[in-house]
């Protein structure tokens, strides 16, 4: 079955155009994927997967170390400086990890009958300091902020609070296209022009590392599909 993935994986992307009504190529691609979709609440939920199969020791956005932690939902910065500096000096001390969906819960919606499926998606879940992901809100994505921001300290990531938006660090700008771009696949997020078209520059921009191609692997065997994003971007190497 995962060779008819892949094998349609590259019949779509040939020429996949998300600016253009959806072909049929992809539905069956998506037919395929959600039909070996396993509900991860039977392998002990999507949250403990992330922090225990899934687990790289480093939480995304500025790569802080982290410990697993076996009886406690909390993961914890294990650094002896744990805080992170917002500008102006300000310190905050917070060293709790959160789940965080990289797509927004709100984003997916939870009137939709995937929305279950969707918040719960491993492709779409990464351990953040907690701080940073109450920071981050629900704001999307952009290149860069130059109005006023917060700037994180150690990380190349910026917050403005009154244009709601982000700007992420380069090295994670290729991880998030990817994972906007699978959900948008695979949930119909309906992204507007302007944000696929920032996401698949993103994705050709920056390609995925190791870590983001053994992570796929492994969430293909927890989850049961893999982000085909990251498969078609190893076959057109």
């Amino acid at each position: 079955m995962i060779v008819q993935i892949i094998k349609l994986i590259h019949k779509y992307h040939q020429t996949y155009n998300p600016l253009q009504p959806k072909k049929p190529n992809l539905a069956k691609l998506l037919i395929i994927q959600n039909e070996h979709l396993i509900n991860t609440k039977a392998k002990g939920g999507a949250k403990q997967l992330l922090h225990t199969k899934l687990y790289n020791k480093t939480s995304f956005y500025c790569d802080r170390p982290y410990k697993q932690h076996k009886k406690s939902p909390d993961r914890k910065c294990y650094e002896k400086d744990c805080s992170l500096n917002i500008n102006k000096g300000k310190e905050l001390q917070k060293n709790t990890i959160d789940s965080e969906h990289i797509v927004p819960r709100s984003t997916l919606g939870k009137k939709s009958p995937d929305y279950k499926l969707s918040q719960s998606d491993l492709h779409n879940l990464r351990p953040t300091v907690a701080i940073l992901n109450n920071q981050r809100q629900n704001y999307p994505f952009i290149d860069n902020i130059n109005s006023p921001h917060i700037e994180i300290s150690k990380c190349d990531l910026k917050i403005t609070h009154k244009a709601k938006l982000v700007s992420p660090p380069n090295s994670k700008k290729g991880t998030i296209a990817r994972t906007y771009l699978y959900m948008n696949d695979t949930y119909s997020l309906q992204l507007s022009e302007q944000e696929l078209e920032q996401y698949l520059r993103w994705h050709k921009l920056y390609p995925p590392n190791n870590w983001e191609i053994k992570r796929n692997i492994l969430i293909q065997k927890y989850q049961g599909n893999t982000n085909p994003w990251i498969d078609i971007y190893e076959t057109k190497k």
